[in-house]
């Protein structure tokens, strides 16, 4: 099978027929391209008839490729990715599309970056739709990134795969959060007091270790604290008490008026926020687009 097989077959068909062999799945594919799943399933049906094969076959975890769509697929190689991406500089226009992405993140990424990212796209893409999926502690969001269930992935703990994507997104700074009331409006706090206070850390189920115990050293091991599962909890846990949280510098906005913020009295501790992705969007201009928005994003947010 070669591509003189695909003589008939329209570009658009052949840029369906490649994102459900991507996707597992004809309704992933019409979001994809925002298009209705009777035409992407009528199309398929074409490409069914002309090569006299299933192409694909419904299992328990989506569409899977017969025999003869992988040769298909093989034997044109990189020309059919030459064709997808042709079709889609063509067919991309950010003010009147109306694609669907998936990003996982979570919530401190979600308030500090994703949140004026909607702006942006409610302005400049209004039609273009955002699937916004939890990350999990720890390897999960990577594990979500390489099984296809997510396009993008907003986290502060680098990818460890050198055949993924990433981008340095933000380089951000720990600062301490307190009730202004409880603290009487003070904004400071040394060593000593920081140490004998109580703590309010956010440890992801207890997967994850903020930095910037490291740089306060062995004694953070005394102090006290309670854990808690999301920076999302912070702002509720911290109202009324005279608890202290240490939390990435951005996150002041989201906090609220009633939360003072003040210097974080260890060694000055950073933390980064990266934005990972696959080949499969790698070059696909939509994908690429959005990923620019969000970058543009992220640089006016360090302004």
């Amino acid at each position: 099978m070669d591509a003189n097989d695909i003589d008939d077959l329209s570009v658009k068909a052949l840029r369906i027929f490649l994102l459900i062999y991507r996707t597992g799945s004809v309704s992933r594919t019409a979001e994809l391209l925002g298009q209705d799943q009777s035409s992407v399933s009528y199309t398929l049906g074409k490409l069914r008839t002309s090569f006299s094969d299933p192409l694909f076959v419904r299992t328990g975890r989506g569409l899977q490729p017969t025999e003869t769509c992988e040769r298909l697929v093989s034997s044109l190689g990189s020309a059919i990715e030459t064709i997808d991406h042709a079709v889609a500089d063509r067919e991309f226009v950010p003010d009147e599309s109306r694609r669907r992405f998936t990003v996982s993140s979570n919530y401190l990424e979600r308030a500090i970056f994703l949140a004026p990212l909607l702006r942006s796209l409610r302005r400049e893409a209004p039609g273009i739709s955002l699937d916004i999926v939890p990350s999990g502690g720890g390897a999960a969001g990577y594990r979500q990134l390489v099984a296809g269930e997510c396009d993008m992935l907003l986290s502060p703990i680098p990818v460890p795969d050198s055949k993924i994507f990433q981008h340095l997104l933000a380089r951000d700074r720990y600062a301490c959060f307190a009730d202004a009331e409880a603290r009487g409006g003070r904004g400071e706090i040394t060593r000593a007091e920081w140490l004998a206070s109580d703590h309010l850390i956010v440890t992801y189920g207890n997967q994850f270790e903020p930095a910037f115990l490291r740089a306060v050293g062995p004694e953070a091991a005394a102090i006290g604290r309670i854990n808690c599962a999301s920076t999302s909890d912070l702002p509720s846990m911290l109202k009324g008490t005279d608890l202290i949280a240490t939390a990435p510098s951005l996150l002041a906005p989201v906090m609220g008026a009633r939360f003072i913020q003040f210097r974080f009295p260890f060694a000055e501790t950073g933390l980064d926020f990266y934005l990972s992705w696959t080949q499969r969007t790698n070059a696909e201009p939509a994908h690429r687009w959005l990923r620019e928005r969000l970058i543009s994003v992220a640089a006016d947010i360090l302004r």
